[in-house]
């Protein structure tokens, strides 16, 4: 599948195939985006965790939550993590760490 815009998401997302634009699953949910190894995301991605074993271009924005890199993930642009793990990942990106209580959504 194929997908171009901008989608808004309650729960949890995983991501098989090509998305071009913005994937945001809002505060203060725990949801969860993966992008499998067969995922492709050309744009931003804000989530409270994100999981990445395909490739990324783009924000990857989870402050207050954890960002996965997994072995098979590609990753350029910009993370925002609070907590980040990188398994031998493919990593050319910014890394800006926020600390979990300036991400705005504590009360």
């Amino acid at each position: 599948m194929e997908f171009s815009g901008s989608a808004v998401v309650v729960g949890s997302l995983t991501v098989a195939g090509e998305v071009t634009g913005q994937l945001s699953l809002p505060a203060p949910a725990n949801g969860h985006v993966t992008v499998t190894e067969t995922g492709v995301v050309e744009g931003d991605i804000s989530a409270r965790n994100i999981s990445v074993l395909g490739r990324t271009n783009g924000l990857l924005d989870a402050p207050g939550g954890k960002v996965s890199l997994h072995g098979t993930a590609s990753v350029t642009g910009r993370i925002r993590y609070t907590h980040l793990q990188v398994n031998g990942a493919d990593l050319n990106a910014q890394l800006e760490r926020v600390r979990a209580d300036a991400d705005g959504s504590a009360g």
